[in-house]
């Protein structure tokens, strides 16, 4: 789904382009450059470029921020949230944050988890989002043989409100979209301290900087060796990950950081 875009004229006739994510409630933006600056590309296909048929190239853009006072690190709703949904400590949450939709690729996901698990660790999958509860208990129908036994190893949880517990409660965050634009949710798990992994499509590798594992769209074997690769660190080094995530998303992506992007690009379109 594309954003939502509006548009303002400012004094000195250069258009500014603000493109609002309705689901998530975040902003970006992207306004045309003053001579000599050098703005971040966006690519021919990006939607806010494609909007007046303005050669990418011209537009600088604001990504969405995050409200990292909300989104944190919080190991007592993490604990109680795989409480209830009665996952042990010892097992290996692997969260998609995801409605379904093909362009999500729930299916990729499942089969990298069934990688994950023949290789011998003990992991989950846990679906949220739109149509996950369905899809949880179509997949359970499809696969008796693995549904009957006691480690049936799917969740769906459907819509949920709660994302902050359910980001300290898996131990990775994974995205096995074939196509995304600026994917919030990674965002979120990382200002959480979540380690995570996803495609490389979109905003993907801008979002996760150096913190995380990119892999190739579709790459099913990549995908569950970045995986095996994450949930076999020691305490420490998820630590250590996980507070390398969130400083990154602190320094770029916070209210913060955003709001002295767009003070930047007034000043400079104003000059």
């Amino acid at each position: 789904m594309l954003p939502c875009l509006e548009s303002s004229v400012l004094n000195n006739g250069v258009k500014l382009i603000q493109s609002h994510d309705a689901m998530a409630g975040t902003v970006s933006g992207a306004a045309i450059p003053a001579a000599g600056q050098q703005p971040d590309k966006l690519g021919p296909s990006h939607p806010i470029a494609c909007t007046d048929g303005i050669p990418a190239p011209q537009w600088l853009n604001i990504p969405n921020g995050f409200e990292t006072d909300h989104f944190r690190p919080d190991s007592v709703s993490g604990k109680n949230w795989r409480a209830r949904l009665k996952i042990a400590p010892e097992t290996c949450a692997i969260g998609m944050p995801a409605r379904i939709d093909p362009s999500k690729d729930h299916t990729t996901f499942l089969a990298v988890v069934a990688k994950v698990r023949e290789f011998g660790i003990n992991a989950v999958a846990v679906l949220i989002g739109k149509g996950t509860r369905e899809f949880a208990e179509t997949y359970a129908s499809k696969n008796s043989p693995i549904a009957t036994t006691k480690d049936f190893y799917v969740i769906g949880l459907g819509l949920a409100d709660d994302m902050v517990s359910f980001h300290n409660g898996i131990d990775i965050c994974a995205l096995a979209s074939n196509g995304e634009g600026f994917p919030n949710v990674l965002g979120e798990a990382m200002a959480c301290g979540t380690n995570c992994i996803a495609s490389e499509t979109g905003a993907v590798r801008k979002i996760l900087g150096s913190t995380g594992v990119i892999v190739t769209i579709g790459d099913v074997d990549a995908m569950a060796e970045g995986i095996i690769h994450l949930a076999t660190k020691t305490a420490d080094q998820k630590a250590e990950k996980g507070r390398q995530a969130r400083n990154h998303i602190v320094d770029h992506f916070s209210m913060q950081s955003i709001t002295r992007h767009y003070e930047h690009s007034y000043r400079m379109l104003t000059e």
